[in-house]
């Protein structure tokens, strides 16, 4: 700088911190190159970005439910997922994902109130799959196999996740 001026200060800005910018039309391709690979940091570092622009965006939530929850992170998964059934309350697969993730994180009484509410008969199965599982990691075996006996006998998804 000018003599006797002291140096100027470098601004870091918030946005410097964040993933480097994605060329105009190629985010969908580059998020999903990323999951494609496991690169779960990088595509949460743009999908992050994308909610704070846009944090009703379901395809912007339903991509950072998937993320972390591959990522173990399942406090995060639960919360973009309920966010993504208030945005999307006709779509019952999205609580199936919600009470999957609660559960993931030990939350088994909201994930019971999230069984209630999915309606579609083509999840009927699923829900009661879940509703045993959520019964059975809280030791309530009785109550496990009522679920499981209400299930078809062939029920080939006998597992949950």
């Amino acid at each position: 700088g000018p003599p006797g001026r002291a140096p100027a200060r470098r601004r870091t800005r918030v946005g410097a911190m964040m993933a480097p910018p994605v060329k105009e039309g190629e985010m969908t391709k580059v998020v999903y190159n990323h999951i494609k690979e496991h690169q779960y940091d990088a595509a949460l570092k743009i999908l992050n970005a994308e909610y704070q622009n846009f944090p009703t965006s379901r395809c912007c939530l339903s991509l950072l439910g998937y993320v972390y929850y591959h990522m173990q992170d399942f406090q995060n998964a639960a919360t973009m997922y309920g966010q993504l059934c208030q945005a999307c309350p006709e779509v019952d697969v999205y609580r199936i994902y919600h009470i999957q993730s609660l559960m993931k994180c030990g939350m088994y009484d909201e994930a019971l109130q999230v069984c209630s509410m999915v309606e579609s008969p083509e999840y009927t199965e699923r829900v009661m799959l879940l509703q045993a599982a959520i019964s059975y990691e809280q030791d309530e075996v009785q109550l496990a196999r009522s679920f499981l006996d209400q299930c078809s006998p062939e029920a080939e998804e006998r597992q949950v996740f």
